[in-house]
């Protein structure tokens, strides 16, 4: 297994630890109306003919059985590239609105494994798998034990703010003035802030107010939370599904053309979260939330209706699947490296 992936992604440098990575020269196109924005569109449409080089260096290289896109800007020219050269291809979509790679793509997929109903349709097969969620998500520690094991009083009422793994500027800002507010109501925080934020908001940190970049035990994190305050990542709101958790959920605007505001909707019209359209709208959604255990029960009770806990292995049995069938991709006798049949 190989991961590829754009230059500037920094969870390459988390995942080179555990399996093999490949970077391709690639990046994504700016929707800014600036002078900025045009000289790097220009410089990300410069890169694709070197892009679909490195790819077809790459999957000559190692004959995968399969290649699985995920959406990212690495995605597009290796499984484009893949699907040139006969090798079969599965997308995973993890959002309600799909960017402009992932329906390209599927133009051309053997499958599509969506995380969340959307009108994405692969050439071949589309199935609603649920996001894959990180395995040790999902392992509950009693909530007393977790706030203590995070340095926290294991009977306050706990709120964790979870701006995804690059932190949210939006909740960031809005926990930091906040903060008075949630301090006067007793309320004690578990704030992931994003490694570029940390400089800024530790200087935050007392006693009630529990600072990291990155959360690694997110099990703890969930199992200490008695609500959440989440920006509206996809893979997010999978694990809060599978956690069951009362959550306000305040999309970041302006992302990849605005696919969080599509899934906050998606839950908001399921009535699993609160939807914070505003950052003005937060805070009195919090101290609401807060102040009612049975609307937070009821929240989580239909969250966790959406909840799909086996979709890593659901995404993975389609991969598997599709190589199994490949028929111009075979391993020769001697145990060597694939070659094309």
């Amino acid at each position: 297994m190989l991961l590829a992936g754009a230059p500037d992604g920094a969870v390459l440098e988390e995942t080179a630890a555990q399996i093999a990575v490949r970077r391709i020269w690639i990046s994504g196109l700016s929707r800014e109306r600036s002078l900025a924005g045009l000289a790097r569109n220009a410089r990300s449409f410069a890169q694709v003919p070197v892009s679909l080089v490195q790819a077809a260096r790459l999957l000559r290289e190692l004959h995968p059985h399969v290649v699985i896109g995920t959406g990212g800007h690495a995605s597009g020219p290796v499984t484009l590239v893949a699907q040139w050269l006969g090798i079969p291809t599965l997308i995973q979509e993890q959002n309600a609105q799909p960017g402009i790679t992932s329906r390209l793509l599927a133009l051309g997929a053997d499958v599509a494994c969506l995380g969340m109903k959307s009108r994405l349709r692969a050439r071949g097969r589309t199935l609603v798998t649920g996001n894959p969620v990180r395995a040790r998500a999902i392992r509950p520690v009693a909530a007393e034990e977790a706030r203590r094991s995070l340095g926290l009083a294991p009977a306050a009422i706990t709120l964790l703010v979870i701006g995804g793994s690059y932190g949210s500027t939006t909740l960031n800002d809005w926990l930091l003035r906040s903060r008075g507010a949630l301090s006067e109501a007793q309320v004690q925080i578990i704030w992931q802030c994003g490694r570029r934020h940390l400089a800024t908001c530790a200087a935050a940190a007392d006693r009630s107010l529990h600072v990291v970049p990155f959360i690694e035990d997110i099990a703890s994190a969930y199992s200490a939370a008695d609500l959440v305050v989440t920006s509206a990542g996809a893979v997010t709101l999978a694990e809060l599904a599978c956690w069951g958790k009362p959550s306000v959920v305040a999309p970041d605007r302006g992302v990849a053309g605005d696919h969080q505001v599509a899934n906050a909707l998606a839950l908001e019209r399921e009535q699993a979260i609160l939807h914070a359209a505003r950052t003005g709208d937060i805070l009195p959604a919090v101290l609401s939330l807060l102040g009612d255990r049975a609307r937070r029960t009821a929240l989580a009770n239909r969250i966790q209706r959406l909840a799909r806990p086996l979709a890593s292995d659901e995404v993975a049995r389609e991969a598997l699947l599709l190589a199994s069938r490949s028929r111009r991709w075979r391993h020769v006798d001697n145990g060597g490296p694939p070659h094309i049949a």
